[in-house]
């Protein structure tokens, strides 16, 4: 792998004017998510919600054990049992008022991925690609959707970002090269969120493997990384027994798990679900025209973006897409979830190969070669990408009927049992519905 590890040539606004550049796309985001996280509540829609805070209280022992849960991850279930245990002494007690907490928690992870998607990238290419890598996060309607439930997934998304930022800056600053054991730490922390989060141990891995070739020293930060994952993987193994959770989705895959890693048509599926909460066609037209861009502005001697970086984003996305196709691809199952923890890494690459295009225009455009490409960009994908977002935003600000059902019948019906249909399966059992 050829690495670029000099400083860039791009003139670079200081620490104070990027933040305060991309202190208005934190805002953005944080409005897009503090307007509908709470939709439906008191009512809780998705399953998993109650789930996890019903096994808090298990763990607890206030509740009986949810047998599918056995093995499930522990960081999300230990968050639980600490929201419920600020919460309760406050007299905000039931399944409603830990959900709200939680997915203010997801609220608060969302936006820290647009943090660190920003951080990366501008490492890579600048100001200009950590502002416009950010936004792609902050508007995406799928990320928004997806992003503000209760669940390990939003965490999830947030370390993907970290184990990147980390990585990138191991990669390219010399005084910071222990700072990819940090990777390492972010991606097996993940792992405690989700198991699949595995595939998220690639930046750091393949980093330490480039230091190494460069320097021997570097052999400490690999066997710190190699004690790291064994002692975590043994306490999952021997001690919390993570074998004996019931993983509907890849038992679904069973038996089939390698002749799905070795069908390519899984992995490029993978990768369009990967960019497609970005635009997926925007997302390929940038991609390609930052890398006529990227050879354009070397041989004309413009800035360009740090290969090596562009490289290991890049890689480890696709890595993430290809081990992930191995249990679950969007035809299947519609599991859009499992596929996001890469999103983020397209961000970054997004964000870097439009500051690639402002690089390669004339010089003589002056502070206009960065804005240019940012406001094409802004016009035909992200103006699209925020009104699609604000619509889902207007969506989840109604009030959900099955909350005045419940109401109604408290009112008019007489105790005792009460048949309904699907759609209304949780309404009168508030255990699960809030």
């Amino acid at each position: 792998m050829c690495l670029q590890i000099a400083r860039p040539k791009w003139r670079e606004p200081s620490r104070r004017r990027f933040w305060f550049g991309l202190l208005p796309v934190v805002l953005l985001a944080a409005t897009l998510r503090l307007l509908s996280f709470d939709f439906s509540l008191p009512y809780i829609d998705h399953p998993d919600e109650p789930s996890l805070y019903v096994q808090a209280l298990a763990w607890r022992g206030l509740a009986d054990p949810i047998g599918n849960l056995a093995g499930y991850p522990p960081a999300s279930i230990v968050q639980n049992i600490l929201v419920q245990w600020v919460l309760e002494p406050l007299g905000y007690t039931g399944s409603a008022s830990a959900v709200y907490a939680n997915r203010l928690l997801s609220v608060l992870s969302g936006l820290l991925t647009l943090v660190f998607v920003a951080l990366a990238a501008r490492r890579i290419a600048g100001a200009w690609a950590g502002w416009l890598a950010g936004l792609a996060w902050a508007v995406s309607p799928l990320a928004l959707e997806h992003g503000v439930y209760a669940l390990a997934d939003p965490h999830v998304y947030m370390l993907s970002a970290m184990t990147t930022w980390l990585a990138v800056v191991a990669l390219l600053d010399a005084q910071r090269r222990h700072w990819v054991v940090w990777s390492t730490l972010a991606a097996l922390l993940a792992v405690t969120f989700k198991y699949p989060a595995v595939f998220l141990l690639f930046p750091g891995g393949v980093v330490t493997l480039v230091l190494l070739r460069r320097d021997r020293r570097a052999l400490r930060y690999l066997i710190v990384q190699a004690i790291m994952v064994g002692l975590v993987g043994a306490f999952f193994l021997f001690v919390y027994d993570a074998t004996q959770m019931e993983m509907n989705v890849t038992q679904q895959a069973e038996g089939r798990l390698l002749a799905n890693l070795l069908t390519p048509g899984r992995l490029l599926e993978n990768l369009w679900s990967t960019i497609m909460p970005l635009n997926g066609v925007a997302w390929v037209i940038a991609a390609v025209a930052g890398v006529a861009a990227f050879f354009i502005a070397r041989r004309t001697g413009n800035p360009t973006a740090h290969a090596g970086a562009v490289a290991l984003c890049a890689l480890a996305m696709a890595a993430h897409a290809w081990g992930v196709s191995s249990f679950t691809v969007m035809s299947e199952n519609g599991r859009l979830r499992d596929i996001l923890p890469g999103t983020p890494l397209a961000a970054v690459l997004f964000g870097t190969a439009v500051a690639q295009i402002g690089f390669a225009l004339p010089r003589r455009l002056g502070k206009l070669r960065q804005a240019a490409p940012a406001i094409v960009v802004a016009a035909l994908v992200f103006a699209p990408q925020f009104a699609a977002s604000w619509a889902l935003v207007q969506e989840r600000q109604r009030p959900d009927q099955r909350i005045d059902l419940r109401a109604w019948a408290d009112t008019n019906l007489d105790p005792g049992t009460v048949l309904v249909n699907q759609s209304n399966h949780k309404t009168f059992n508030p255990y699960f519905s809030g």
